[in-house]
């Protein structure tokens, strides 16, 4: 069973790449992520943090909001903060809502048939 199957509505999520995509400086990299997760550490709505691989195998972190709102919020802080040099659109994957029928363990168990 899913550990968000806990939530009375379906959390956002946005995926951070831990690791750089493009041939940037890892260093400043590495700084702007840290920087931003820990953004997200103290921002209202903020829900939790996972570590999971993507489809290629690259680390990455997945963020929990409890609102659009709050995920967006987090979205404009974090675009201010991290360094022209590197930019926000590397380090994000992806947003977006996970709906519990989209949960593989979810709807697995809710066959109809």
């Amino acid at each position: 069973m899913s550990k968000l199957t806990r939530f009375k509505k379906p959390p956002f999520y946005t995926t951070i790449y831990a690791t750089p995509i493009y041939d940037q400086d890892a260093g400043l990299y590495s700084e702007a992520l840290s920087t931003i997760l820990s953004l997200a550490t103290i921002q209202s709505g903020f829900l939790g943090l996972e570590e999971e691989h993507d489809a290629q195998g690259r680390p990455v972190k997945i963020a929990y909001w409890d609102s659009f709102t709050a995920m967006n919020a987090w979205l404009e802080k974090a675009s201010d903060l991290v360094p022209y040099k590197i930019g926000l659109e590397p380090c994000l994957g992806s947003c977006g809502c996970l709906w519990q029928w989209l949960d593989e363990d979810v709807s697995r168990s809710q066959n109809v048939a």
